[in-house]
């Protein structure tokens, strides 16, 4: 399994269909009733144990601990025990031990062919292909011998031969071991001790078999089973490796089209018990040879355990290397500890650093390629000055060479499997896929945002990226997309041209030295043992949070011996996908309870027939833990509206058309942590910010000694306790003396960091032109663009900006880009499911099980998606839920075989396009690009005084600075704040208005509209008859304010209410906009999509109108009055 939610195999799902219909008739044939009702399951169990038997001349060549030299034998004769002169073999000895003197007939592979478990114990014929039945009654009191009753002798009565009970195969660690409990009887002394001399043996090989002895193949056809691995290759002895068996095994599950299965593995445990009536109880627990994954160590080699000869080799690297021991790197410091510490070293200290610069490969070197490309410049080329900071190399303050190497995540695995997979008979134990197939889900405009763990090579959605000087002017936003460092890296994101599927290649990431070195060696024990599962899962779990902590890459084990890495989330649209889409393809589902009239089709006259079920259980149940119990609230409650904070969409497919009467809206809480570095820090924008503390960090700050009382000073070492202090997501420690700050040149004397920012920021807004923008961009979408602008420059509103500051390793830079790009997923995600009512991909599993069992079945595999006949289960759950198999389990026992499924779910993510969120860029880029055209500073002096006036008037009347900001916003884009402006309307309109009493067409600050209308007067004419018909009164501007108040107050006196408390400007202009105004777009809003989106364009530019008035506003409120919505508008809108 490459990818969560593949399709159960094409032969099993054959065999499930074949047995539904067999269920599902109605007239049943002999084969039939042979199939229903005399099919019994077989047990085997096959011992790997081989005693030795050795010549005289290799006895006599072999040390003295490998031989007897006098041995006492009984002899029964003469009833004494005697000294025996020859040599025998240790094998041989633990034969007489037992009480079996023939020897010869049971060395090798004899005793566990003699001795196979199954149908009591069993004996393979010389030939191999059948057993030697038991049968009868013993009459002598031999300890071997063929009968059912007497095996072990007659002393103390008959004892029938001794057998298999019952077998559990339960999957361990979801899925990926497997671990065996096998019950055994024994019914007398010399039963017991055989079965520990074969079975008993901790560590050793063990075949564990089981099926059914009649099934149904593909075409209905009666068939049995005949024979199996056990008897066909396991005692021949070959060099048969582990991997070779478990192959096996999978061509056995195809002949018998699963009704066969098998266990390979090795036993790491049992007991046993002595019961009053003389017989041994015996549990034997068996594990797969998988479970060598969590016990594998990189070990150091033993031609470099000495310190001197390591120290030899670090000392003779190159530059590279030397550079690295300089900066105390870890992977210099780290390089003795294991093989894989040192490869990683001798990669960057040999001789051969073109590695290092192939086009494509596995192998890169990031600031060396940086610097060849000149990728640190942020001002203009011509615009350099020689001295200038930016363009040094490296940047100030980044440690280049430490974090410089990286290779693919192929390139690791192979050094594991190279270095320290152990090998049996000249074959791996384990393999590693390395293969294409390994893919992962992969995010628009998603980068690594922490180059230190890994990197990616990004692809930036085409609307807002650009590659060439023609494209700059184009776009209101424009990332530059165009590094030429990063063409050298292989292909992240793979995109089918075809179906727009969209995924990344988990074998293309690159991954850091620096950290590899750092994991490894935070997972050593103080034994020096390291081991390879956890440290996969560590360097997983590092990848997932530099992606932004939206993908689950995980380490699995498939089938026994295989690690792959897979992505726990599913991939939208894979089913679309020409490569993948096959693989997802549901074809039978499981029936789960009664008939089913036309559940599959004949496969002869192609005609729907009936079908029914072999399932012998099912239910469901939750495990909600905290960490998904918010999500679980936002779901539920959202009703499709964006947050920032929360991703609801995987939940809300769950509940559609529902509401929770007492849980009936979510809103997003007032931002305070990184979201405020985009608009409560205006003006300082991320990138001051993060400028700042480089500089707090920096020998230009230092600590304020003024602070340390003076009987102190004789403890030169002593210092002021120094806090940390955080403001805007950014944390620092320390009271310090700051000169030359880098964004307003000022210095600042015993400041904490958060009041040196504080500080920072009023002088800058005191200073501010008053003609600067004061909103930053409306959503988080355009939050995480303007965020990439600095990482990456590119152009913003015809302004080319050349800022690199992704290349500058900045930690703090980059957890403000992740915490945003985590807020512009999940309003992709909202915008995409209010379009399509396709939920996220990003939440991973969810703990809620399916569960199923059945009659036994083999070949089903962890990660198949489990498909359903939904009927006798609630409608919703496969509309909202894709039900992922974790767990396969069987029992077999009283002649029985059953299978059970446990399952977890993912969110049902239908196929989708991804040109939608292509649309959902489009729309914010559109607003972007609206807000910043429409934001222009009101300078005309009649529309100002107008403004003031009304502005004046409102406050006086008990309007908030909010609401009345909300007013003349939509007073602008009615009339300009122009008392006399009469509406103007198409030819097309069929009318002409005019500005005389009683005109058509609207008219004044408000566009009163309409005089008489089926006999009652509407507002205009209302309007006019106030003003009693006086041309100059109505003209009037304090006349028509008096008015609006009075007409408010009386016939709205719901707005008036919000108008007079409100303290959100974006709440204030769109209640005016539909309680006052209606305008057509408000009532046509739920027609359509585009409807819809025609409204919330009207209401965009409204609420922009409103910003171009909030200066004017502010002064006659005495302001600047700090109003969240005026910055927040966006999530909404």
């Amino acid at each position: 399994m490459s990818i969560i939610g593949e399709t159960i195999d094409g032969s099993v799902a054959l065999q499930i269909g074949v047995r539904q219909r067999t269920y599902g008739k109605q007239k049943r044939d002999n084969t039939d009733l042979t199939r229903l009702n005399n099919t019994n399951t077989w047990l085997k169990l096959a011992s790997s144990v081989r005693v030795i038997a050795q010549t005289q001349a290799e006895i006599d060549a072999s040390t003295d601990d490998n031989k007897v030299k006098s041995v006492p034998n009984y002899n029964s004769n003469t009833g004494k025990w005697e000294e025996e002169e020859k040599n025998i073999s240790q094998g041989e000895q633990r034969l007489r031990d037992i009480g079996l003197d023939n020897t010869a007939t049971f060395t090798g592979n004899q005793l566990a062919k003699k001795a196979v478990l199954f149908n009591t114990l069993s004996e393979l014929s010389p030939l191999g292909n059948s057993y030697i039945s038991r049968s009868g009654v013993s009459k002598t009191n031999s300890l071997w011998n063929n009968s059912s009753y007497g095996l072990g002798g007659t002393s103390f009565g008959l004892s029938p031969a001794p057998g298999l009970i019952s077998a559990k195969i339960d999957c361990k660690n979801r899925g990926s071991i497997r671990e065996a409990t096998v019950e055994l009887k024994a019914y007398n002394l010399f039963q017991f001790e055989l079965i520990e001399l074969l079975y008993l043996r901790l560590g050793y090989s063990m075949l564990l078999e089981w099926g059914w002895d009649k099934y149904l193949d593909k075409n209905e056809k009666l068939q049995s089973t005949g024979n199996t691995l056990i008897e066909d290759l396991w005692f021949e002895d070959s060099d048969s490796s582990y991997r070779s068996i478990i192959k096996k095994i999978a061509e056995y599950r195809n002949t018998y089209e699963n009704n066969y299965d098998g266990f390979l593995g090795k036993v790491v445990n049992f007991d046993w018990s002595f019961q009053p009536d003389g017989t041994y109880n015996i549990t034997l627990k068996l594990i797969t040879i998988g479970d060598v994954i969590e016990s594998l160590k990189v070990n150091l080699p033993s031609s470099l355990t000495t310190p001197a000869k390591l120290d030899a080799v670090i000392n003779n690297g190159n530059s590279f290397s030397n550079t690295l021991l300089d900066l105390k790197s870890p992977i210099i410091n780290n390089a003795g500890a294991s093989t894989l510490s040192l490869d990683l070293y001798n990669d960057i200290s040999s001789s051969k650093p073109e590695k290092w610069w192939e086009w494509k490969g596995n192998y890169f070197s990031w600031f060396l390629n940086l610097k060849n490309y000149k990728e640190f410049t942020i001002v203009p080329k011509e615009e350099e000055e020689s001295d200038d900071e930016a363009d040094q190399f490296p940047p100030t303050g980044v440690d280049a060479n430490k974090y410089t190497y990286f290779l693919t995540f192929s390139a690791l695995l192979e050094k594991l499997n190279k270095l320290c997979v152990p090998s049996l008979n000249g074959t791996k134990v384990l393999e590693f896929d390395l293969s294409g197939d390994t893919i992962c889900s992969a995010f628009p405009n998603q980068i690594s945002f922490n180059p230190k763990v890994c990197l990616i090579k990004p692809q930036f959605t085409e609307n807002i990226s650009i590659t060439n000087q023609q494209d700059y002017q184009s776009k209101p936003i424009a990332v530059k997309n165009d590094h030429g460092s990063f063409a050298k890296l292989k292909d992240f994101f793979q995109v089918e041209t075809d179906t727009n599927v969209m995924y990344g290649s988990i074998m293309n990431i690159y991954l850091n030295y620096d950290f590899l070195s750092t994991t490894l060696k935070q997972n050593t024990n103080d034994d020096g043992e390291t081991s390879i599962y956890k440290f996969l899962e560590e360097v997983c779990s590092g990848i997932n949070s530099s992606l932004g902590g939206l993908n689950k890459l995980e380490p699995i084990l498939e089938d026994d011996n295989i690690i792959k890495i897979i992505d726990q989330n599913p991939i939208p649209g894979i089913e679309k996908s020409k490569k993948f889409g096959n693989r997802m393809d549901q074809t039978i589902p499981f029936e789960i309870y009664g008939f089913s009239p036309s559940g599959s089709v004949d496969p002869k006259t192609k005609k729907p027939i009936q079908t029914s079920n072999f399932v012998r259980d099912f239910g469901f149940k939750t495990k909600i833990g905290p960490e998904l119990a918010s999500m679980i609230t936002i779901g539920a409650t959202a009703e499709n509206k964006s947050t920032k904070n929360y991703d609801g969409t995987a939940f809300s497919k769950w509940n559609d058309g529902l509401r929770d009467a007492y849980a009936t809206k979510y809103d997003d809480p007032k931002e305070t942590q990184l979201q405020e570095v985009v608009n409560e820090a205006f003006p300082l924008t991320t990138a001051n910010l993060v400028k700042m503390s480089s500089h707090w960090k920096s020998d230009k700050c230092v600590i304020d000694e003024s602070t340390i009382p003076d009987w102190m000073d004789f403890l030169d070492w002593c210092e002021r306790p120094q806090p940390n202090t955080e403001i805007y997501g950014i944390e620092n420690k320390g009271v310090k003396d700051v000169e030359e700050c880098p964004i307003t040149d000022r210095d600042y004397d015993n400041v904490t960091w958060k009041e040196y920012v504080r500080e920072a920021k009023a002088y800058l807004e005191k200073t501010q032109n008053d003609e600067t923008v004061k909103i930053a961009p409306p959503n988080p979408l355009t939050n995480y663009l303007g965020w990439l602008l600095k990482a990456f420059g590119g152009n913003e509103n015809g302004n080319f900006t050349y800022s690199t500051l992704y290349f500058h390793l900045n930690n703090d830079f980059n957890k403000i880009g992740k915490e945003l790009f985590r807020g512009f997923i999940n309003a992709i995600n909202n915008q995409v499911y209010n379009e399509s009512k396709t939920p996220s991909n990003t939440i991973g599993f969810i703990p809620a099980d399916l569960n199923l069992t059945i009659e036994g079945l083999s070949g089903v595999k962890i990660y198949n998606a489990l498909a359903i006949n939904q009927r006798f289960l609630p409608k919703q759950y496969p509309l909202a839920l894709n039900f992922i198999i974790t767990k396969v389990n069987h029992e077999i026992s009283n002649n029985d075989w059953s299978t059970s499924f446990s399952t977890v779910s993912v969110p049902k993510t239908q196929a989708f396009d991804s040109s939608l969120i292509e649309v959902s860029l489009s729309t914010v880029l559109s607003d972007y690009q609206q807000q910043v055209e429409e934001y222009v500073p009101i300078t005309d002096a009649t529309k100002k005084t107008n403004i003031e006036i009304v502005a004046t008037y409102l406050k006086a009347a008990g309007v908030t600075y909010a609401g009345a900001t909300g007013i003349i916003g939509n007073m602008l884009a009615e009339s300009g704040v122009d008392p006399t402006r009469l509406e103007k309307v198409r030819k097309s309109a069929g009318y002409s208005t005019s500005s005389a009493i009683g005109g058509k067409g609207g008219f004044g600050l408000i566009q009163w509209t309409g005089q008489i209308k089926d006999g009652k007067k509407r507002r205009r004419r209302k309007f006019e008859d106030a003003a009693g018909s006086n041309v100059e009164k109505r003209n009037d501007i304090n006349f028509q304010l008096q008015y609006f108040e009075q007409e408010t107050k009386a016939d709205y006196p719901t707005l008036w209410n919000v108008l007079t408390t409100t303290n959100d400007v974006a709440t204030a202009t769109e209640q005016f906009l539909v309680q006052n105004l209606r305008p057509a777009s408000y009532g046509e809003r739920n027609d359509s999509a585009a409807a819809m989106e025609k409204y919330k364009s009207k209401l965009r530019g409204r609420i922009a109108k409103s910003f171009n008035a909030q200066e004017i506003v502010e002064k006659i409120y005495e302001g600047p009055i700090y109003n969240p919505g005026a910055y927040s508008y966006g999530a909404k809108y």
